[in-house]
């Protein structure tokens, strides 16, 4: 008994067994087989070995170039532009959470870099670095995106990679669902026309499905160990349902005829004759089984010629689709018996038209259907179908003749993804060019800024410049071009450093030792021909464009990343095919004991794979049909598909061709005449094989209606190619050369047929073994062939040898302990301000509210910036007045070292300049006896103070006086709560003698936007000398991930706050009437441990500073009136609340 009986007679003694454990995978797969997408990931389209891949690897290894970046592009949906204030501090807002978002490096702003800016200013866009390799890139996109802010006025986008494989993985699991929707519905319409029966009609759906749910769970278990390609998820699910479904439906029709030949499977009674079904079962795994096995062979071995290759995306594909292969075969032969076991002639039930007679299982049984006429009128004209038929398919693949090879862009994707809107915005604003560079790695003899290498790198960077393919070099000798060779020679080797800041920036992110970068735009987008020609001149030795001697280049970015992948796909595929081709003969050659009928096999199939190649480059490259399958010609044919489709459409057509050629030897071995063989064997096959090839046109059109162009190319690809190859080709071409080669068909040498007979006689076990070592062995044979394990891999080329040096210095680590007067000063620190709020006054009983505040920023190679705010809220009158400054320099700092601050913030006029006609702001103080002076004509008000700590010692908030922000970074702070205040208050040109108190907050460090969301700051004191300020610190998403305070006894002595510690009530909102934004407007605030309770009024409602032109804020800050009582006992006050980034629509919740 062959295996094949033997395996159909397990399946059926073990029926309930074999149920029951595919039950157990399914209730294990279930719940991961919709996790794969999410385990998968895009790209996978590059090697380390390339000549483009060591070019980054080097810069980002040696130089510290960030591996990979996305673009954030902006822009202005209304009158704003690029350098007014109000899109910049539309644009800083939307940024602001940007830089503490998971693998962020940094932000290139197009602040400063012009070229950032389109040329009517509506649009920018800032890049982000990242920590992450390209493929692995994606990881940044959730953080970033949630960091980025959606702010009125402009549009936000992300472009670049890591955006580009995002929108990918999204859209390919969208195309998946959609492809499902339309292909089973349709699949099960065509089992239900095929067999007449839902019951039989449903089998093989659920067998199938089986198959791929539990092979896709195993998908995911292995992508989450290994990287595969987001690729995987819709040709898994192609392959495992068409074949899937494929083989169920190649066993059901067999076991239909196996029944139909005994009786139908039931007593005379009517029940089910138990004995008939099982042999059935039997036989139909020992016949239908073995083509399902060697079918499933065949496809197994296109996928592992796949697996050769060593880009991700070819060996995922090959070993996923290999994975689900193996299921819908395992499925087929064991799932499928067992289930049948139960159904038995139950198969016909719920029947929806009546059925023919069944047909007899034996092959030689005369009946002319269909096919078989089919068949003998083609073979009794021969010639008049072959050349015509051959003609027409060379016709559909001359298009491949002109194929024109290149990688995946945003293009692929459908016009209204994110991604794809932004890189069209790029691409139309700024060129392609601008966004695909050369950047060349450059190793020098000796340092880099040695006077000989610089004139080496001077001339040859002109000759680039020269070419008109290039529009601009940048690099260490590309400055500024009025810079003469003797110019950079000087500032390069300059014993006392680089003098010039520009070039100096240009080395430190250019350059280590002896390797510098040099980086070309062009103004074509990767995929052009023209930078691949570039490309290959700068690599050619002879051209002009070649590095003179003394120079060793390394070609990467854009064009050159696009050739290389497509030259080594090239170069790998002759192989591959190679390895497939062999394969295939030797496999077939076993099952038909030919010589002659596996080559003819060989050519059909290449003739229906050229002519869907053909077809491919007709639509998609050249974008015929393009309106009816609704996409945007690419102008190209990704590298990798014609590779995809090549080594998966050989096994899935040969799986046709043995199903077709099986039932032609089980007749010729039983008479020997070759018409009637091929007459009966199509007549038994046709409508199978047809049928089985509708469901896999079925599943693989269904994905023309894919959104990415890749996964709609691959679809069609595949379903003209299986169209073809079951009709055309199997109908017509293969019986009329049937006909032509007649007996020679079956021929083989009788000493190699005596050598077969002895090594590999006709025992499907021995067979099996034989075939799979020999599989096995092609694979390690070809594995040899590359050092290193590499499958069918070139030797890469030595890497350019890194230069030694020393680690950069240890950075001073934060915490350190506060030291007066010097601590009263400047850093330079990301962040700083000195605050005032205070309670004023007058003679006449009037009282006032007042806020003066410096902000110092310091951001990279930016000069220190300054900004100045000055609020007056006149409490009796119920108005508020507030003014504004901002300055970039460092003469804002008149301080001294050690002794205080002294800051004056000068006026600027309408062009930026210094005004003339107004007197700066001047802030002062050293050890707690400070002065403001400030007066805003604008305004109408000006102030002229005095203050005195009274020997009241700082406070140090969180004890030490360092508060930890977490991801925002950290601030030292500490504050003089109680200032004694006198001096004059200057309102509408009357100056008034005041006195009162101030608080005075100093603040610094390493920060930036703290909370991401704002803050509320209160600052009271109480008529019994006690002291409060609680700081709210907001998250985006209005809650307050940080609060913490401060309580000052009368006595002198603080006491930290931790949340816990403390309640705030919002009792009520305010809304502005300017810009809508909506603020809390009273408070309860509570300290149960001290059995306090404060009740805060705002004394004006309308307190609110819009402060963007400075400092892109808006905020609200303003005097309070205060009811208190501690321990039963009432108590008056003062207070102060400070509210920032509010906004419309943002809900307030209290901690």
């Amino acid at each position: 008994m062959s295996p094949f009986l033997r395996l159909g007679a397990f399946a059926v003694r073990h029926r309930l067994a074999v149920l029951v454990t595919w039950g157990a995978l399914l209730l294990v797969a279930l719940p991961l087989a919709p996790r794969t997408g999410s385990a998968l990931r895009a790209g996978g389209f590059t090697l380390d070995d390339l000549e483009a891949a060591r070019a980054r690897d080097t810069l980002v290894r040696e130089i510290g170039l960030p591996p990979s970046s996305l673009a954030v592009v902006i822009r202005s949906e209304t009158a704003a532009r690029a350098g007014d204030p109000a899109f910049e501090a539309e644009v800083a807002a939307a940024m602001a959470d940007v830089p503490r978002a998971a693998h962020v490096t940094g932000i290139q702003t197009h602040l400063l870099s012009p070229r950032q800016v389109s040329p009517d200013r509506r649009t920018v866009y800032e890049i982000v670095t990242l920590d992450l390799a390209p493929d692995d890139s994606p990881e940044a996109l959730a953080p970033v995106q949630a960091a980025l802010r959606q702010v009125p006025g402009i549009e936000a986008l992300l472009a670049g990679g890591p955006a580009f494989y995002g929108d990918i993985q999204s859209v390919s699991e969208s195309d998946l669902r959609r492809a499902e929707l339309i292909s089973l519905p349709l699949a099960a319409l065509a089992l239900l026309l095929v067999f007449g029966s839902v019951v039989a009609a449903g089998v093989p759906l659920v067998v199938g499905g089986s198959a791929v749910v539990v092979a896709l769970a195993l998908i995911f278990l292995l992508a989450s160990v290994t990287p595969m390609s987001i690729f995987v998820l819709n040709l898994a699910t192609l392959l495992g349902l068409g074949l899937g479904v494929d083989y169920s439906l190649l066993m059901t029709s067999r076991f239909r005829e196996e029944l139909a030949r005994v009786g139908g499977g039931r007593r005379p009674d009517g029940s089910t004759d138990r004995t008939v079904v099982d042999a059935a079962i039997v036989a139909t795994v020992g016949s239908a089984g073995r083509a399902v096995f060697f079918s499933g062979l065949t496809v197994l071995l296109g996928l592992i010629g796949l697996v050769l290759f060593e880009f991700m995306i070819l060996r995922s594909v090959g070993i996923a689709g290999a994975i689900v292969v193996g299921f819908a075969v395992l499925a087929a032969l064991t799932l499928l018996p067992a289930g049948l076991s139960f159904v038995g002639p139950r198969l016909e039930a719920l029947s929806v038209r009546r059925r023919r007679g069944a047909a007899a299982a034996d092959p030689v049984a005369p009946r002319s259907g269909y096919w078989e006429r089919l068949a003998n009128r083609v073979m009794d004209h021969p010639w008049r179908v072959f050349v015509p038929t051959l003609a027409f398919l060379l016709l559909l693949g001359a298009p491949f003749l002109h194929v024109r090879f290149n990688a995946p862009d945003a293009t692929i994707l459908p016009p209204d993804v994110p991604s794809r809107q932004a890189y069209d915005i790029l691409a139309r604003e700024f060129g392609e060019g601008e966004f695909a560079p050369l950047v060349l790695a450059v190793r020098t003899a000796g340092p880099a800024l040695d006077p000989a290498n610089v004139a080496l790198l001077y001339d040859w960077t002109r000759r680039l410049a020269a070419d008109p393919r290039v529009t601009r070099v940048d690099s260490i000798v590309n400055v500024d071009p009025r810079l003469t060779r003797a110019q950079y020679q000087l500032l390069l080797a300059s014993p006392g450093g680089i003098a010039d800041r520009f070039v100096a920036m240009a080395v430190a992110s250019s350059t280590r030792g002896d390797l510098t970068t040099v980086t070309l735009t062009t103004p074509y987008g990767p995929n052009a021909n023209e930078g691949r020609a570039l490309v290959e001149a700068l690599r050619d030795p002879a051209s002009e464009l070649a590095p003179p001697a003394g120079l060793r280049v390394l070609v990467g970015g854009g064009a050159a990343e696009v050739k290389d992948v497509v030259d080594r796909i090239g170069q790998d595929f002759p192989r591959t095919g190679l390895f497939i081709l062999v394969t295939t003969y030797l496999v077939l050659f076993v099952l038909l004991r030919s010589v002659v009928l596996p080559l003819k096999a060989l050519v059909m199939n290449s003739l229906s794979i050229l002519a869907s190649f053909g077809a491919l480059v007709w639509i998609f490259q050249d974008g015929n049909l393009s309106r009816v399958l609704d996409f945007g010609p690419l102008g190209f044919v990704e590298t990798t598909q014609p590779v995809i489709l090549f080594c998966v459409l050989f096994g899935l057509s040969m799986d046709y061709e043995v199903f077709l050629l099986s039932r032609m030897k089980e007749v010729y071995d039983r008479t020997g005449k070759n018409r009637l063989a091929v007459a009966r064997g199509l007549e038994r096959s046709g409508r199978i094989v047809t049928s089985a090839a509708l469901i896999v046109v079925l599943v693989a059109g269904s994905f023309a209606f894919a959104d990415i162009v890749l996964i709609k190319a691959l679809g069609v690809g595949m379903a003209i190619a299986v169209a073809l190859d079951a009709t055309v080709v199997r109908a017509l071409l293969v019986p009329a050369t049937m006909r032509l080669f007649g007996d020679r068909n079956w021929w083989m040498p009788k000493r190699l047929e005596r050598f077969i007979a002895a090594r590999l006689p006709i025992v499907e076990g021995a067979t099996l073994v034989q075939v799979a070592a020999l599989a096995l062995a092609g694979v390690l044979l070809l594995a040899s062939c590359s050092p290193g394990g590499r499958v069918l891999g070139v030797d890469p080329e030595p890497r350019l040898s890194p230069p030694s040096t020393p680690a950069p210095p240890a950075a001073v680590a934060d915490p350190r302990a506060i030291r007066f007067p010097s601590d009263e000063g400047p850093h330079q620190r990301l962040t700083e301000w000195w605050y005032y709020t205070g309670h004023l006054r007058a003679a006449d009983g009037r009282r006032f509210g007042f806020e003066y505040v410096v902000f110092r920023a310091e951001r990279g190679d930016f000069p220190v910036s300054w900004a100045s705010h000055l609020a007056l809220t006149d409490e009796r009158e119920g108005r508020f007045r507030y003014d504004q400054r901002s300055f970039v320099g460092q003469q804002a700092d008149r301080s001294s070292p050690g002794e205080g601050f002294d800051l004056a913030i000068p006026a600027a006029g309408a062009d930026g300049a210094v005004a003339s006609d107004a007197a700066p702001w001047v802030m002062t103080g050293v050890s707690g006896q400070d002065s403001l002076w400030a007066t805003s004509s604008e305004a109408g008000f000006g102030l002229e103070l005095r203050l005195d700590a009274q020997d009241r010692i700082p406070v140090f908030h969180d004890l030490d006086g360092w508060v930890d922000f977490g991801p925002a970074g950290g601030s030292y702070y500490y504050s003089r709560t109680r200032m004694a205040a006198s001096g004059t208050l200057t309102l509408d040109g009357e100056a008034l003698a005041v006195e009162g108190s101030a608080w005075f907050d100093h603040q610094w460090g390493d920060f930036i936007s703290v909370g991401g969301g704002g803050w509320d700051w209160f600052a009271v004191n109480l008529d019994d000398g006690t002291d409060l300020t609680l700081s709210l610190v907001r998250g985006p998403d209005g809650s307050y991930p940080l609060a913490y305070g401060t309580f000052v006894f009368p006595e002198g002595g603080a006491a930290h706050l931790d949340r816990e510690a403390f309640d705030v009530e919002v009792v009520t909102t305010w809304t502005s009437p300017t810009t809508g934004a909506t603020y809390p407007a009273g408070w309860v605030v509570s300290v149960p441990e001290e059995q306090l309770r404060i009740e805060l009024t705002p004394t004006v409602a309308d307190q609110e500073l819009d402060t963007r032109a400075t400092t892109g804020v808006v905020y609200w800050e303003g005097s309070q009136q205060v009811r208190a009582t501690r321990g039963g006992r009432t108590l008056g006050g003062e207070a102060y609340v400070e509210l920032t980034g509010y906004g419309p629509g943002v809900e307030v919740t209290p901690p």
